[in-house]
């Protein structure tokens, strides 16, 4: 039996579906256990050696008020106010402190004391919120002046009040919202730079003042995250990007152990990371990444293999294509012949826990020469599966990077290598880099390297070779028995650019424009309507021992009782005698929980009564009544608390309904009529 559950917030509609049966809790699942993951993140950079890098060093203060190290925080405040950021090697930090100071100001202002904060405010009002190069710089800017110009009075200086600038703001971020909702991220996967934008609208999340941003932000970090979640490999990131700062999508301080910090924190693989200072910021926010989602990022084994596949087009297009495999990730972009930030892009790879391999143009007519490790328009490649194919017009500048190659075999024109111990890779490297091939098996698939080496001479074959000319091409027949062809496409129309015209499997050419915006067996997205789903067949560990439900966006379908479904029409509202009772009513009729922040409201009516309303839910909601109240005991409050969490699989949370009473013989009972999980 299949239940669905569908939430339309504004344009933006998300629809889950859950299969009617209990499931089994992982310590893993990530809505779970983000708390203790929290605490060891916010523990570590709390107790580090205070960085000498201010955009750093304010992530410190965080952690630090988080875990009551209040002097130490304001003592890293301080310094970072008296700080002269004019004369900082690096211009740019500024974007940094304006939304990470924001967010400390907003979060620990309590224990700053006035003075220090109003001193960290004026300091903030010194920036420019116009400014910014790129575009996580720009939503730092932009996060910051909201929350500021929501709050306090004050110039910034270019002379704008920050009600103008927050105004500005509103009208910035909605519009980038709705870009994002449409053509995805400039510097969409980036190791390097995605946590600037993620805080930012994390910032916005945990304190704007307007109730429509609020949930404008809440779907942009959803729909980010569904992205992330289905490349993540224990903490390995198989995606190709526009921009990174090292081989492999990976953070350019990890040492080449393809370590993706925040990932752990998000979504709790077995690979434990305390991350970067920045992650300290997603580790305090108010944000969870809904259970359906965070699933994606450590239960793929159940389903993988699978291919996800993304498009950007918020400038030129980018196509993303990722074979992700129970313990490694073989990916690339097709981006026509016209690649874009050429110094920081990252075209194509393999990944797993540890390592990686590929390679790449690192020629020194780079756009952005200072970056070493981008890519080029000069060669392109092609992907089906587990197979790629590539090519290039200047083979003397392709090098090839690996890291954590266990073992090597060289046969017939081949390397066959072991990366780790999770995945066996074939290279064929044709006449010095001008053409070259890849086809990669988990490691379990075969008991040696050398037995995966005679399955590909024996099955795979290299077809026709056309390496001379200025177009160069090539066939692959994989082990598989698929066809795959391709040549290098030139193109002196930017509007045919990025139509291909070569790629083809089985004969049959690859059309990219007919990509969806996101999409893999179980996860799909539709900025034509708005809509995000997740199919019965996505891996999820969502449960609990007593009830199993899938929320999405502050709604639950209960997946083990049978009842009739509850359309809820828009403006709904319910009239009492007393605000208590007005809410009580409102909930019943309305089917939603009380929430102000979700424009939900209640006024007194001419004849002394209240009338508890909202202008728009819009909700359908299937299934809503919970079979069984999970409940827990204990000695004292905080002992029932934690008990209650321990047996419910929630987080103890009062706007969610929870509750805890003395009972009769001195105990204390926490309990909750609805789960959400």
């Amino acid at each position: 039996m299949m239940k669905s559950l569908k939430l339309l917030l504004s344009s933006y509609i998300y629809a889950a579906t859950t299969c009617g049966f209990l499931l089994t809790a992982t310590p893993s699942f990530a809505s779970v256990n983000f708390e203790t993951r929290a605490k060891t993140v916010t523990e570590h950079w709390a107790n580090k050696k205070v960085s000498s890098d201010p955009k750093n060093k304010v992530y410190q203060a965080i952690a630090a008020y988080e875990r009551g190290k209040t002097q130490r925080a304001n003592s890293i405040v301080d310094e970072l106010i008296k700080f002269n950021y004019a004369n900082h090697r690096d211009k740019r930090v500024e974007a940094f402190m304006t939304m990470t100071m924001t967010y400390t100001i907003s979060n620990y202002g309590d224990k700053m004391g006035s003075t220090r904060k109003n001193k960290a405010i004026k300091k903030i009002f010194t920036f420019d919120p116009d400014d910014g190069r790129s575009e996580n710089h720009k939503y730092m800017f932009k996060s910051g002046a909201l929350i500021l110009g929501e709050r306090y009075k004050g110039s910034w200086s270019t002379k704008k009040s920050a009600e103008q600038a927050r105004k500005e703001a509103s009208d910035y971020l909605y519009k980038e919202a709705q870009r994002f909702f449409e053509k995805g991220l400039n510097e969409h996967d980036s190791n390097n730079y995605v946590m600037h934008t993620i805080n930012s609208w994390l910032l916005v999340h945990d304190y704007t003042k307007d109730p429509k941003m609020k949930k404008t932000a809440k779907k942009v970090l959803d729909v980010m995250f569904a992205g992330i979640a289905p490349e993540i490999i224990d903490g390995a990131w198989a995606s190709s990007t526009r921009r990174t700062l090292t081989p492999g999508n990976f953070k350019q301080t990890d040492s080449g152990k393809n370590n993706v910090g925040f990932t752990w924190l998000a979504f709790g693989h077995n690979r434990k990371s305390t991350g970067r200072y920045e992650d300290t910021l997603f580790a305090t926010s108010d944000y969870r990444i809904p259970s359906e989602i965070a699933a994606l990022g450590t239960e793929k084994y159940r389903v993988s293999p699978y291919v996800h596949r993304e498009k950007h087009l918020k400038y030129s297009p980018v196509y993303k294509y990722s074979w992700i495999d129970k313990t490694y990730g073989l990916y690339s972009t097709y981006d026509g012949n016209e690649l874009r930030g050429g110094g920081q892009s990252h075209k194509w790879g393999v990944a797993w826990p540890g390592g990686y391999f590929n390679l790449k143009d690192t020629s020194p007519d780079q756009r952005q020469a200072q970056f070493k490790t981008g890519d080029t328009k000069y060669n392109q490649v092609f992907q089906h599966e587990n197979a790629l194919i590539g090519v290039t017009v200047k083979p003397s500048e392709m090098d090839r990077y690996a890291h954590n190659i266990t073992e090597t075999i060289k046969k017939s024109g081949w390397e066959f290598m072991k990366g780790g111990n999770s995945v066996y890779i074939a290279y064929r490297n044709i006449k010095g880099n001008k053409a070259w091939i890849v086809e990669t098996y988990p490691a379990s698939a075969f008991k040696t390297l050398n037995a995966f080496a005679n399955h590909i001479l024996k099955n795979a074959k290299v077809g026709q070779l056309s390496l001379s000319s200025s177009t160069p091409g090539l066939t692959y027949f994989t082990s598989k028995g698929d066809k795959m062809d391709m040549k290098y496409q030139k193109s002196t129309n930017k509007s045919q650019a990025f139509v291909n015209k070569t790629q083809k499997v089985n004969g049959k050419l690859r059309n990219y424009q007919q990509w969806p915006h996101m999409s893999n067996p179980w996860l799909s997205y539709n900025p034509s309507n708005g809509q995000l789903s997740i199919n019965g067949n996505a891996p999820t560990t969502v449960a609990t021992n007593r009830v199993s439900t899938s929320t999405i966006n502050n709604s639950t379908t209960n997946t083990t009782t049978s009842q009739p479904s509850n359309s809820v029409a828009e403006g709904c509202q319910a009239t009492d005698a007393n605000i208590t009772l007005a809410r009580k009513k409102f909930e019943q009729q309305c089917g939603v929980k009380y929430n102000k922040s979700q424009g939900h409201d209640c006024d007194a009516t001419a004849k002394g009564k209240v009338t508890c309303s909202t202008d728009s839910i819009s909700v359908t909601e299937t299934s809503t009544k919970v079979a069984e109240v999970c409940q827990a005991t204990g000695a004292n409050i905080t002992l029932a608390k934690r008990k209650f969490e321990q047996q419910c699989g929630v987080k103890y949370n009062k706007s969610q309904g929870h509750d805890c009473d003395a009972t009769a013989n001195g105990q204390v009972i926490c309990s909750a009529k609805e789960l959400e999980i």
